[in-house]
């Protein structure tokens, strides 16, 4: 075989890859108890850290992470296919949370010499959840309300069902979180009666997770599904289902109740029934209230904001040729598009030099429209429009008006169709007050020996422009502050220069960034927040901003990888390609290395070309990795798989750090799939019914390529409740036809009902397999492929399956 190779490339070092933090299942814990969970990410070492951003909880892993979870079947085909998630490894852990920490989120995040992960989530909670059992097939059954379960939807295809029979007559609430938990899927809620009909449904198209409510009949048998918007389904697909009895308060009019008032508010409730219902309570709200306040309706509590500010609706203002004046600011008002074609505008007095905050909350009232705003100055010219603002379909506009005059807010829906949702909307208009907000990211990665520069963003409010003065706190030994702790006046954003010294341990630690700014006679001092990045949903939450701040210094890579093969290499469906990698080791290192499957694969890995970890002596600088191509594998465009590079070095303190490189982006190892060099199938009656007390047979045909010349191996595998309840006779054939595998009873106990098994015709072909690396049981290969390739083997693999009906 001739080989393209690729010219060596001088370039530096690669990015050497972020461990990657998939999920956490279940995902809440309860206050006072200790939990197991099960936390699962990809690219992760033996020297991986774990921080919980709350110091009060504790998470111990337990055991070591298992092997590279590969895509499970069923497979999607086709353009679906491409762009797998990262492929996870699974560890049990346990966390302990002490019985004063209140209910809401607890961040995590991981770390290693490598870099460091996003955060992740899970919540506090005061009760547990019932947790859904893997590859049951009944629906669970939920014996009382309310009732909250954490699921996940693990393959593609699945349905999780959960069956419900009322005692009375009424609404019942279901409510889906997956993606505020960080999961990157769009859930559908179906409810049916127990013959199949369809009573309610709702479908998560925008992102949001879902809420549904539904009247159902006393003693009517009912089943909630769960599922995917397309059917997709993984590992990381982890949900909570909340169920209770009881309607839901869509929103309410006012959508904030004024510090002191007291009067009318309307309740948009949703009973299940075709249309929502209004109902109104009395509220009073005193002037010492802060944050929100609860309504009890119906037994049950609904929290509203409250607001410094005067709050009307849009009814209660006077019309004036069908605007809606507002009388003064500041001043918020409730309205509805009650149609996509709707356009409500509100003019009002303003003054030259008049700073305003303008704002609308729509989509963060869990309504349906998509608000757009537009602010007209008092000679007809737009003086600014907003659609979307940070983190949320919501816009937000700030202005300082040029002259005094009459202005225009008009509102109006891009959403471009009505649903089934609210269409309630808050306007909050404010004297913008001097001040400021500062950001930054979330992770800073520093190289031992270097420098890097945190960029420190501050958004000023109310014609603030003075200094703002920067401290840190928690900095780890050996990382120093070169400059940048200030950001200048008039400046929107600063730079804060970090440097690690090059004795420094490799290490992560939670820091803190406080700002203090001199604001008209008084020092204010806040800390500066970074966007924890896990909630996909465009509804911001209290909780998406958070004041640790992760940095990490870390090592640089002691190797580069790349494929040796720069064109596409053709292999047979279910045959093993030795795909030689050429790695290159830098700044000294001169050991072994181990080469294995990326955690991260190309778009093109689609159902997943599983590979051993091998390693590369010293003296070389190729090994060559095998590549099982999987029988079930596309014939359509190429496949594509990456690796990595792994190399154990002692960080300055004296602690071994595994170190990895990843393939460039555009290099990975490229295979085109052909057809098999064997094929076995059933042969005669889809399902063979049997004496589950005798001796029977198992009918198979094989074909065989001609340019197969070793000897062919056809077993039956037997698992699950099959496992150590029946033997079979191998078969070895050299040629082609039809095979009869005979099977015998190895036990007394009788099976019964239909049970698949799984027939394999085996050819090991010899090959020089370097030597393979089992110590942390990464590879996603079985034990008995691993043997093979250990004896200086690669496999062709063939097999089907045959329905066995053992009777009843």
């Amino acid at each position: 075989m001739v080989l393209c190779l690729l010219t060596a490339d001088r370039s530096p070092a690669q990015k050497p890859p972020d461990p990657g933090l998939s999920y956490m299942y279940p995902p809440v814990v309860v206050a006072g108890r200790t939990t197991e969970v099960t936390i699962a990410g990809n690219d992760w070492t033996p020297d991986t850290d774990i921080l919980v951003h709350d110091s009060r909880v504790r998470l111990q892993r337990l055991g070591s992470p298992g092997r590279l979870l590969i895509p499970e079947p069923p497979f999607v085909i086709g353009p679906k296919a491409y762009s797998p998630p990262p492929l996870p490894r699974e560890q049990r852990a346990r966390i302990s949370v002490p019985a004063d920490v209140p209910p809401g989120p607890v961040y995590w995040q991981l770390a290693n010499a490598n870099g460091v992960s996003r955060a992740g989530v899970f919540f506090v909670v005061g009760q547990a959840d019932l947790v859904e059992p893997a590859d049951r097939r009944e629906p669970i059954r939920l014996t009382r309300l309310p009732a909250s379960v954490s699921g996940r939807l693990r393959r593609n295809e699945e349905v999780d069902r959960y069956a419900w029979t009322p005692t009375r007559d009424g609404p019942v609430t279901c409510r889906l979180v997956a993606r505020r938990l960080g999961s990157d899927f769009r859930g559908v809620l179906e409810i049916r009666t127990r013959s199949g009909r369809l009573v309610a449904d709702a479908a998560d198209t925008r992102g949001h997770d879902l809420s549904l409510t539904a009247w159902l009949n006393k003693g009517t048998a009912y089943t909630i599904a769960v599922r995917e918007l397309d059917f997709r389904g993984h590992r990381s697909y982890v949900y909570r289902l909340q169920v209770r009895d009881g309607g839901r308060i869509l929103t309410t009019l006012p959508a904030a109740l004024q510090r002191p008032s007291s009067g009318p508010v309307a309740l948009l409730l949703d009973n299940g029934r075709r249309s929502p219902v209004t109902i109104t309570r009395q509220v009073t709200v005193a002037a010492d209230v802060a944050g929100r306040i609860n309504l009890d309706v119906d037994g049950r509590g609904h929290s509203i904001p409250t607001s410094g500010i005067v709050e009307r609706t849009e009814t209660s203002l006077s019309s004036d040729d069908g605007h809606r004046p507002l009388p003064s600011l500041p001043i918020a008002v409730t309205g509805q598009l009650a149609t996509p074609e709707d356009r409500d505008v509100y003019p009002f007095v303003g003054r030259k030099g008049q700073r305003l905050a303008i704002e609308v909350f729509a989509a963060r009232l869990g309504g349906g429209t998509d608000v757009s705003l537009t602010l007209t100055g008092p000679d007809g010219k737009v003086l600014g429009t907003s659609d979307d603002s940070r983190g949320t379909t919501d816009p937000q506009l700030a202005v300082t008006l040029p002259t005094d005059g009459r202005y225009l807010i008009a509102l109006s829906d891009l959403a471009g169709k009505t649903n089934q949702r609210h269409r309630v909307y808050r306007l909050a208009v404010r004297l913008a007050v001097a001040g400021f907000q500062a950001s930054c990211s979330q992770v800073v990665k520093l190289v031992l020996g270097s420098s890097v520069e945190l960029p420190i963003t501050a958004v000023r409010k109310g014609g603030f422009d003075g200094p703002i003065r920067l401290a840190v706190d928690g900095l780890p030994a050996g990382v120093t502050i070169v400059s940048g702790l200030e950001i200048p006046q008039g400046q929107s954003a600063g730079k804060l220069k970090l440097q690690a010294a090059k004795t420094a341990a490799s290490l992560a630690r939670l820091i803190r960034i406080t700002a203090t700014a001199r604001i008209q006679d008084r020092t204010v001092t806040q800390e500066v927040q970074a966007p924890a990045g896990v909630n996909r949903t465009p509804r911001p939450q209290p909780h998406d901003a958070i004041p640790t701040i992760l940095l990490a210094t870390t090592m640089a890579p002691r190797t580069r990888i790349q494929p040796v093969e720069s064109d596409e290499r053709t292999v047979h469906r279910g045959s093993t390609h030795p795909a030689p990698i050429r790695v290159e080791r830098l700044l000294g290192y001169s050991g072994p290395v181990l080469v294995r499957l990326d955690g991260t694969q190309p778009a093109k890995f689609r159902q997943g070309l599983p590979a051993p970890d091998v390693v590369m002596p010293a003296d070389k600088d190729v090994v060559f990795a095998p590549v099982f191509v999987p029988s079930l594998a596309e014939t359509l465009d190429a496949y594509r798989v990456a690796f990595v590079a792994v190399t154990p070095v002692k960080d300055p303190a004296g602690r071994t750090r595994h170190l990895l490189s990843k393939m460039k982006s555009n290099t990975s190892v490229a295979i085109t799939v052909e057809g098999g060099l064997m094929s076995l199938e059933a042969d005669g009656e889809a399902v063979i019914r049997v004496d589950p007390t005798g001796r029977f047979e198992l009918p198979v045909r094989l074909l065989r390529s001609a340019k197969l010349q070793e000897t062919t191996l056809i077993d039956v595998e037997f698992s699950g409740p099959l496992s150590g309840r029946f033997t079979s006779v191998p078969l070895t054939t050299k040629a082609a036809g039809r095979f009869r595998i005979a099977v015998t009873p190895s036990g007394a106990d009788r099976v019964r009902g239909r049970h698949t098994l799984r027939i394999v015709a085996l050819v090991r072909q010899p090959y020089p397999v370097p030597t393979l690396d089992t110590s942390e049981n990464i590879t996603p290969l079985s034990p008995e492929f691993l043997a093979i390739l250990r004896s200086k083997h690669l496999p062709v693999i063939a097999e089907t399956r045959l329905v066995v009906d053992f009777g009843e």
